[in-house]
């Protein structure tokens, strides 16, 4: 019984092996890892993105692209909203829901 209590942990009556959880965490800890260092290296190239959202002398070319940067940006701004909307409809904190958001996205 008191190895049990080592390796187990109960969560409102719901026991976890340490295993599970700190298995859980690490993947957790990868996923973000993994975001901020692609978000690193596309720096520039999201530089440039927001740049030519927001105004019409930037110099880069969206010609080719399936949506416009603009499309695209803005796109990204309705979305964010209507899902901070949804996580508030249920009383999650706007904030809590935002960085759950962010570490847990592919």
């Amino acid at each position: 019984m008191a190895d049990r209590a080592v390796c187990d942990s109960v969560l409102e009556g719901q026991v976890v092996r340490a295993v599970t959880f700190w298995s859980m965490s690490v993947a957790v800890l990868m996923i973000a890892t993994s975001t901020w260092w692609n978000e690193w290296m596309a720096r520039r190239h999201l530089w440039e993105v927001w740049q030519k959202a927001t105004s019409r002398t930037s110099p880069v070319d969206d010609s080719r692209e399936l949506l416009s940067y603009r499309t695209a940006t803005i796109g990204l701004m309705v979305s964010l909203f209507f899902i901070t909307a949804w996580g508030s409809s249920y009383t999650i904190r706007e904030s809590h829901f935002l960085l759950g958001f962010y570490l847990l996205r592919p």
